[in-house]
């Protein structure tokens, strides 16, 4: 009786022993694949500028399609944005492709991680330019309308996003809801 049960115990230690280290193999062969052979993901042969560049010297169709605007209405955006002075271009990323980052985003409809792969940038670097563009076009649009008398058409629309909605204060995790109380662009609600 007591060799019989050790057997059966010897077998059953055996097995468990086998399993354990089969999943300790598999988990180390995971970690190898997941963590160290890792390749590139930017990968294409145009970085954001030059993809920028190729798009606005290529056909005006596909300018307009990428950026939702003809490319002299682009280069005239880009100009004043950079003669009011609200937006200089970094080591890396110049003011033309921010402001192409911006268009692609709002025309698009493009996530986070559709620009990240178009521009061949990181996630913070892509959301700093969008931060940085907007504030931009705000300062612009309070200049230019200041200027041309249209504070009427701006300045209300202006008014009622928050700042914190404009800018990148809010904590992570949250967003600006503008229909979620009777007060519009006041509440914050969590996603």
């Amino acid at each position: 009786m007591n060799k019989k049960i050790a057997l059966l115990f010897l077998l059953r230690w055996s097995q468990r022993h086998r399993q354990a280290r089969q999943i300790y193999i598999r988990y180390a062969w995971y970690h190898y694949w997941a963590y160290v052979l890792k390749s590139s993901k930017h990968v294409s042969i145009l970085s954001g500028v030059g993809w920028v560049n190729e798009v606005l010297r290529g056909n005006e169709a596909d300018v307009i399609d990428n950026f939702r605007m003809s490319s002299r209405t682009l280069h005239l955006l880009v100009d004043a944005i950079v003669t009011t002075g609200s937006l200089v271009g970094g080591r890396d990323v110049f003011v033309q492709e921010q402001v192409a980052m911006f268009l692609y985003f709002v025309g698009d409809h493009a996530s986070s991680r559709a620009i990240k792969c178009r521009f061949q940038r990181y996630g913070e670097t892509v959301t700093r330019h969008l931060h940085a563009v907007m504030a931009s076009l705000v300062i612009c649009v309070q200049l230019t309308s200041a200027s041309h008398n249209l504070s009427r058409l701006f300045i209300p629309v202006l008014s009622t996003i928050p700042s914190s909605a404009l800018f990148s204060e809010l904590p992570y995790g949250y967003r600006w809801d503008p229909y979620s109380s009777p007060r519009a662009g006041v509440r914050c609600q969590s996603r």
